[in-house]
């Protein structure tokens, strides 16, 4: 059902004239994602995208054995890449605390690249933990939230709460005077909120990732190279903060590149992240952070602010992987 209803909001927007070629940023069932391989293979063709690459969270050797089993006539004009969005830390400047971001790895040699990863737990605090203590803090805040809240298995504490807190009016005004932006994405209420040194919802997740630098460099010694991903996502908000901790990550790090066109940047986002690169040369990435829809769409991204993607602006992303 879930497949059939994201092929038709995508065939929607294709018969619209809209038209996009690539998605560098999708996740499957090897880690958060709802469909597996195939799934997100048969998709990709129905919806004639020319490449795409499965970004999965702290994963990459299992989903590259498996794509190593489709043959090339079964992917046909679709090239099919793996690469990894590896969660990582970094030192926030003005809180002088480590903060949690992601990095992508494009690149070859899948196997040292999961070593590499498995070095680190990237376990969490326990979803139910999580919840009782953004509970307590949305008390703290005067927030409604139901009663007796039983949290689903396969969603995280955050999402799940912020969905709920939307459900009650009263509670825009807070979303409104904080991050306006949470309460039409509550995905995003774990990145303003909870990883934010400075804010009440605080959840420490840094404890067991490696640095920034770690990754950067790893890509480099496995002939890849890691980008920042989605820089608009963390807890830096205006413009000129965004640039400052991408500055800081370039000046103190291998980083190639950012990811400029993602789904939840807006244009306005879209383009200063664009002159930035250009500016500094960095290479520029691109795609949808894909998980399930239909929300968001393999390939086109959020409705509101769909993505259109050329191949050809991306061939340093398939040379990567020859």
């Amino acid at each position: 059902m879930l497949f059939e209803q994201n092929l038709s909001i995508a065939k929607d927007i294709l018969d619209s004239g809209h038209k996009t070629e690539c998605d560098h940023h999708i996740h499957t069932k090897y880690s958060d994602g709802s469909f597996s391989l195939k799934e997100v293979i048969k998709m990709a063709q129905n919806l004639e995208l020319k490449r795409i690459v499965i970004t999965d969270h702290n994963k990459i050797l299992d989903c590259s054995k498996e794509l190593e089993t489709i043959s090339q006539e079964e992917l046909g004009n679709l090239k099919v890449f793996v690469g990894s969005e590896i969660a990582c830390k970094i030192l926030d400047q003005s809180t002088n605390t480590y903060i949690p971001i992601e990095l992508i790895y494009y690149g070859p040699h899948p196997e040292n690249v999961q070593a590499f990863i498995d070095q680190y737990n990237y376990s969490m605090v326990p979803q139910g933990e999580q919840l009782s203590f953004l509970i307590q803090q949305c008390d703290k805040h005067n927030l409604k939230h139901s009663e007796n809240l039983q949290m689903p298995d396969g969603i995280f504490a955050t999402e799940f709460l912020c969905k709920d807190l939307i459900k009650y009016p009263e509670n825009k005004k807070f979303f409104d005077s904080t991050h306006p932006i949470v309460y039409s994405a509550p995905k995003l209420f774990f990145k303003k909120f909870c990883i934010h040194p400075g804010s009440d919802f605080y959840i420490d997740t840094t404890k067991n990732l490696p640095l920034v630098t770690e990754v950067a460099n790893m890509a480099i010694q496995n002939g890849g190279i890691a980008i920042v991903a989605h820089p608009c996502l963390y807890i830096y908000e205006e413009p000129d903060e965004v640039l400052s901790f991408l500055n800081y990550v370039l000046e103190t790090t291998k980083t190639a590149g950012i990811e400029v066109f993602h789904s939840s940047h807006t244009f306005k986002q879209r383009d200063y992240l664009y002159k930035f690169a250009k500016q500094n040369n960095l290479l520029i990435g691109g795609g949808t952070d894909f998980h399930s829809g239909p929300e968001t769409v393999i390939g086109f991204g959020k409705k509101e602010q769909l993505l259109s993607l050329s191949s050809a602006d991306f061939d340093w992303i398939e040379n990567i992987f020859s």
